[in-house]
């Protein structure tokens, strides 16, 4: 397997799970 391809699927799932995670904790701070 290509390995850009392999750290490009790696950091956009750390992204999606960074962003799921940061979410719900911004708008509580938001609120």
């Amino acid at each position: 397997m290509n390995k850009e391809i392999l750290m490009a699927t790696t950091n956009s799932h750390k992204t999606e799970r960074f962003k799921s995670y940061l979410t719900p904790l911004g708008l509580s701070v938001v609120n």
